[in-house]
């Protein structure tokens, strides 16, 4: 009986890990569709499955928010600011922190910047470079994923196979 709980366990933790970490891949471009109806529907599947993630759910969306909501360069730099020095103050541990924010990162200097630089208001993705972010962003994000559960939570493979091979 405690041994069904505990299979039952793994694979609701092996769901809210995969989950969560799709929710972080995909919600700024959510937030670039700039439709309240998306960020209501995100944020509420977000919080009611998984509340413990409301902290960061929310350090992830402010920079955005900021973004959208003013067009100067001041917001970028606070942007970059919240990302690379606010998770020493947090002690946010550097690896989820890289593989977490990497693609961000990635895609602030290769396409919000020149954005900024040539209308300093982007008040719309084109359609072709929002798919070519999200693909790109979404492969950085798999590999560094996959990388991080390799080398440094190997829990995280071992419960996926053993999920799989007890099917």
């Amino acid at each position: 009986m405690e041994r069904k709980k505990n299979k039952k366990k793994r694979k609701r933790n092996i769901f809210m890990y995969l989950y969560s970490h799709l929710f972080l891949c995909f919600f700024p471009y959510v937030l670039t569709l700039n439709s309240p109806i998306y960020l209501f529907v995100c944020l509420t599947t977000f919080l009611s499955i998984y509340p413990p993630l409301s902290l960061s759910f929310f350090y992830i969306s402010f920079p955005y928010f900021l973004m959208f909501l003013h067009s100067t360069f001041l917001f970028t730099y606070i942007y970059i600011y919240i990302y690379v020095y606010l998770p020493s103050y947090l002690s946010i541990h550097h690896s989820v922190f890289f593989y977490i924010y990497f693609p961000y990162c990635l895609m602030l200097l290769f396409f919000y910047l020149p954005i900024y630089m040539s209308t300093h208001l982007p008040t719309y993705l084109p359609t072709t470079h929002s798919v070519f972010f999200i693909s790109a962003s979404l492969v950085l994000c798999l590999c560094v994923s996959t990388y991080q559960s390799v080398h440094l939570s190997p829990n995280v493979p071992r419960l996926l196979t053993s999920v799989l091979l007890s099917r």
